[in-house]
């Protein structure tokens, strides 16, 4: 779990870095600021998974796939921007609900 979170800072401070350095290349109304804090990702040798956990009170998974999917998938994109050098690619992405006491599989 700390491996993960030094993970975590390492990946957010590149995006900032990766940021910065395309400021100059975009126009400004092409310009948009995603702001959250991935949970967890780890990274294997066929890529990156990312998990995030959820204490939403809902019913089915469903919802919770509803409710975040673009979240996930937005964050799934930054870090294959982050990792484009290595050719990683984002494998999976998954929520663990607290709730429903399951994991879930974003496609």
């Amino acid at each position: 779990m700390i491996e993960n979170e030094a993970q975590t800072e390492n990946a957010q401070q590149e995006i900032m870095s990766e940021n910065v350095s395309q400021e100059n290349h975009m126009h400004e109304e092409d310009l948009t600021l995603i702001q959250g804090i991935i949970d967890v990702f780890w990274i294997e040798d066929d890529g990156i998974t990312v998990l995030d956990y959820k204490t939403d009170r809902v019913d089915t998974a469903q919802e919770l796939i509803d409710r975040y999917a673009t979240q996930l998938k937005l964050y799934a994109d930054a870090l294959e921007r982050v990792f484009a050098t290595r050719k990683l690619k984002v494998k999976e992405i998954l929520i663990y609900s607290f709730r429903l006491e399951k994991l879930i599989s974003i496609e």
